[in-house]
């Protein structure tokens, strides 16, 4: 698939460059987590914040070498040892909070170095079907 615009394959979620003010890192000394949207500069042009830095991700694929593929996004076995984690936290130097920059972790250790993402989509109702509230 081509990319979208000139945006697309870029080393951080901003850009080309590291900046001091794009990313909670080891950089910024801060050695801790923090509110999403404290570092506005990290943004990406997509409109995701807070991508790179603060805590490192599982993601749902698993950690292996790249290999080639027809299917666009494959996502691996589901009972692999290990998962990707990408992001890098607020402890990873800054080469470590790239787009590229990923690593392997059972999906069952607990370090406070790694979590996941939520989601949140405007106008879209998550709540399970039953369920009461505001909508």
């Amino acid at each position: 698939m081509a990319p979208c615009c000139a945006a697309d394959e870029r080393r951080f979620p901003w850009g080309n460059e590291w900046k001091e003010d794009t990313a909670n890192c080891a950089a910024t000394g801060l050695q801790h987590v923090v509110a999403v949207g404290l570092f506005p500069a990290g943004h990406s042009p997509y409109g995701l914040w807070d991508m790179s830095g603060n805590i490192s991700e599982h993601c749902q694929d698993i950690f292996g070498p790249y290999r080639v593929s027809t299917e666009e996004n494959p996502p691996g076995c589901a009972d692999a040892p290990e998962a990707v984690v990408r992001g890098g936290s607020f402890a990873s130097p800054p080469l470590d909070v790239r787009v590229t920059y990923r690593f392997g972790l059972p999906r069952d250790v607990q370090d406070e170095h790694v979590g996941f993402r939520c989601v949140a989509v405007p106008g879209m109702d998550i709540r399970p079907e039953g369920s009461y509230g505001p909508g």
